[in-house]
């Protein structure tokens, strides 16, 4: 599993859910993100155990 990450002009990447680091990574991505866009990852967070923040 992963999160698929889209960047400005179309480029996607993906970032496995296992790696070391991914709580962070999300926590930086939840500071520095607009809201709404991590509505799709819901289900990522749930397989790490990191609570799901509504934005």
């Amino acid at each position: 599993m992963w999160f698929l990450i889209e960047a400005r002009g179309g480029l996607t990447f993906r970032v496995p859910i296992f790696i070391a680091g991914i709580s962070q990574f999300l926590e930086q991505c939840e500071q520095h993100l607009m809201p709404g866009v991590l509505s799709g990852a819901e289900g990522g967070y749930k397989v790490i155990g990191r609570p799901f923040r509504r934005m």
